[in-house]
């Protein structure tokens, strides 16, 4: 019987790419899985025809179209719309896709028995120089009960929009990108996406993400700020309860580790955001929270007088620390001996 190899559009949009464009194409001409096309797309280019003339000059091997600048959301939109694989799969005009991407992945999906899903995998970090700075590995992040939870990879922030597969039914059910959206049109999308089907991680580091000054994320920092914290906040109270417990196995612990991860990448808008609404949910579930407090430290005062060790003691402190911060921690302790 003929082994399933479905059709994998490649959906590059360029914007002055001049100075990556073609490392950009090689590495997607040079996949080892060859049932696929790949699709440029001229987001209204003003370098003086520098990024037409590279596309141009593949002739055949690529398909090419361009537009009026309108941002990478309404390029992905246009290449999505001449598509005709079966399966979307992006790459940035300044990352590289490592010869196995599509190889690596159609070959999990066939070993899952699930035609229907998303894939994300870990990706390398290169400079503009393209020499190598670090890796983003999710499983060393999350643990497997996450891994296999859709929004918990995308709700830390380890997705990165060239490592997905995603199949093209899943974009014509749910609507074209944002392209009121400069910055943050693809978090958007897949948390509309990740809350559909389900999302698997794919072995390996098939690509090679670009850091550069030229980045968007770079260039206008002030309005990435500005729309990475309304995003965010968005995605907070679009959660649902459930959705967050699933996440990390409560809501109280959601939002701490949620604030963290934002306080981290600048989102402090969005971080203050989880803050109040954690004190809030802590405020209505009072009753529930110093019932758990109580037994978290009962527990330690139990364990360690029974052994009549200072050290033990100690160790359960620390324990209650990892858990939940030493702010909290303090905070539990207070509750505890309050009741």
């Amino acid at each position: 019987m003929k082994q399933w190899s479905p059709k994998v559009s490649i959906i590059i949009p360029a914007y002055n790419a001049g100075n990556y464009l073609r490392e950009s194409i090689n590495s997607a001409i040079n996949q080892s899985y060859t049932n696929n096309e790949i699709i440029v797309i001229n987001d209204g280019s003003n370098d003086s025809g520098l990024t037409e003339k590279i596309a141009l000059s593949y002739g055949e091997q690529i398909k090419y179209f361009s537009k009026p600048n309108g941002g990478c959301a309404s390029a992905l939109n246009l290449g999505i719309s001449k598509m005709t694989g079966e399966y979307f799969s992006w790459l940035s005009h300044d990352d590289l896709y490592k010869p196995n991407k599509l190889a690596s992945q159609i070959n999990f999906l066939r070993s899952i028995d699930n035609n229907n899903a998303i894939l994300f995998s870990g990706y390398d970090v290169i400079n503009e120089n393209g020499l190598y700075l670090y890796s983003v590995k999710p499983s060393f992040i999350l643990n497997k009960i996450q891994l296999n939870t859709p929004l918990a990879p995308l709700m830390r922030g380890l997705i990165n929009g060239c490592t997905l597969l995603i199949p093209k039914n899943l974009l014509d059910q749910h609507g074209q990108f944002n392209e009121r959206l400069l910055c943050t049109q693809d978090y958007e999308m897949w948390f509309k996406l990740f809350r559909v089907l389900p999302v698997y991680l794919s072995p390996g580091q098939e690509v090679l993400a670009r850091v550069h000054q030229g980045q968007a994320s770079n260039s206008s920092k002030e309005l990435a700020l500005r729309e990475g914290n309304t995003l965010w906040i968005g995605f907070l109270d679009e959660l649902t309860e459930e959705e967050m417990i699933e996440i990390d196995g409560s809501v109280e612990r959601f939002l701490l580790k949620t604030s963290e991860f934002l306080t981290i990448s600048s989102y402090l808008e969005a971080a203050n955001y989880a803050d109040t609404m954690r004190d809030r949910y802590i405020e209505s579930n009072s009753g529930i929270v110093a019932d758990k407090v109580k037994f978290d430290f009962g527990r330690m005062l139990s364990i360690a007088s029974s052994f009549g060790d200072i050290k033990l003691s100690i160790k359960w402190v620390f324990w209650l620390i990892k858990q939940y911060g030493i702010r909290e921690t303090y905070k539990k302790i207070l509750y505890a001996l309050r009741k």
